[in-house]
């Protein structure tokens, strides 16, 4: 039986397991404070002069992509503010590209810090830069209730803040406690390691004749996945420098890695690759484990009906290497209503929506809300059993993305790991022939 952390212990100083961390380097630190003195935002009024503007009647927001009616409603009933999501057919950011370019921009839309790096010239073009309400708001935005590990990456490499979180990604594994019962394998533990992982994947995958009808673990194909951490994991630090001028896919570590994500399927055999999969994949309830799995993906495991839990990540060399992403909202520049789209803002992201979006399945960014919810188990679905795990990985999480070209990176890389698991290139040649086609990008004049 898995000994969960006291009300006291999680809580206890600005580190939220301090007493769990493994290498001192990566524990938690102070919450980023609200900037002190805000540079202004370009061609935007300051947020005294929005208020003077704002309309008194009440006001209908337009939104893209950022809520549900059920918090919509919740909102209006407490500020009168209509919310309404624009109708989305085919892609979400073309939609709001489009929005911007027609001069009709939504009032609010859903975002990332990892959408932000991917389209960082066009972020700065479609956001309200934040610094100015936060300052002026800290006393009610509260921003030392916000989890460190989240806090500090609020703030954009810009040095601006463009959005505020409504939940953090914060990886962790995924495993299914009724697989593991019937093989009569032990739980996995925050000591495991890769080699861990991968004895129980051979225990939890079964064959019936020539076909496999259970994997120990799913694969995830078509995107970094998993093959990006274990790449971290192995003591990657990122495939470009913080400037995106260095190359480092070809290091060892990055072959390290990702030679132990193709390992798991074609050395193993404990993990499913390209065209053999089960139905429905983790969910349809054939996969032991799902390692590094999203956020966005809790919800979707409960309504599927699976009996679930989650621990940290196993580690290769270090713990370090899951991914931290917010999904978020920000204000659309040009916007009719400033003050209006910061008070839902405000609202989502304080504690009164995070209660709401806990019920719904997903991490609390604040503390206070796991206070009330997550550390007593109040309010939250049934599983996974121990959802405040989640805090657990906080440390060992980093931003994706974040130097410039890692999205034109990952596009050659992916085709060269694709090649891997159609076993027409090694591991070696795929991260070589990667790193040599970016370092040719970089030399031409591209990111």
């Amino acid at each position: 039986m898995r000994k969960t952390m006291s009300r006291r212990a999680f809580l206890q100083g600005s580190s939220l397991i301090a007493g769990l961390a493994i290498l001192a380097a990566c524990a938690p630190k102070e919450p980023t404070p609200a900037p002190t003195e805000p540079p202004k935002a370009e061609a935007q009024p300051t947020p005294a002069e929005a208020a003077e503007k704002a309309p008194q009647e009440a006001v209908t927001l337009m939104s893209l992509g950022t809520g549900n009616d059920t918090i919509f409603a919740a909102f209006k009933e407490r500020t009168g503010i209509t919310i309404e999501n624009v109708p989305i057919t085919g892609d979400k950011f073309q939609k709001l590209n489009s929005m911007f370019a027609t001069g009709d921009p939504p009032d609010l839309f859903n975002t990332s810090d990892v959408n932000w790096c991917k389209d960082r010239d066009i972020a700065v073009q479609q956001h309200v830069v934040l610094d100015e309400y936060f300052t002026r708001d800290e006393d009610e935005f509260q921003f030392d209730d916000i989890y460190p590990s989240i806090s500090k990456f609020m703030k954009m490499p810009d040095g601006h803040y463009h959005f505020t979180p409504t939940y953090a990604n914060s990886n962790v594994m995924a495993y299914n406690i009724q697989l593991f019962d019937e093989a009569g394998v032990p739980y996995p533990t925050a000591d495991w390691t890769w080699d861990d992982m991968v004895q129980a994947g051979k225990e939890l995958t079964i064959m019936e004749g020539d076909m496999v009808v259970q994997y120990g673990k799913a694969t995830t194909f078509g995107w970094w996945g998993e093959y990006y951490y274990y790449q971290r994991q192995a003591g990657l630090e990122d495939w470009l420098s913080e400037d995106g001028t260095e190359v480092f896919m070809d290091a060892p570590e990055a072959i390290e890695g990702l030679q132990f994500y193709i390992d798991c399927i074609f050395k193993h055999k404990m993990a499913d690759a390209p065209g053999v999969g089960l139905e429905g994949g983790f969910l349809g309830g054939g996969y032991a484990m799902w390692n590094f799995i999203h956020t966005a993906s809790w919800p979707q495991i409960t309504q599927a009906g699976i009996q679930w839990d989650v621990m940290v990540p196993p580690k290769g060399k270090r713990l370090e290497g899951g991914e931290m992403a917010l999904d978020s909202t920000a204000i659309g520049k040009g916007s009719k209503h400033y003050e209006e789209s910061w008070t839902y803002l405000k609202f989502n992201s304080g504690k009164d929506g995070g209660v709401l979006w806990v019920e719904w399945g997903y991490p609390p960014i604040r503390k206070s809300v796991a206070e009330e919810t997550w550390i007593p188990h109040k309010g939250t679905p049934e599983y996974p059993l121990h959802p405040e795990i989640y805090f657990d990985s906080l440390p060992y999480n980093m931003p994706v993305h974040w130097a410039p070209g890692s999205w034109d990176a990952w596009g050659i890389l992916q085709q060269k790991v694709d090649l891997v698991l159609e076993q027409k290139l090694t591991v070696e040649q795929a991260c070589q022939e990667a790193a040599a086609e970016h370092r040719a990008l970089i030399e031409s004049g591209g990111k």
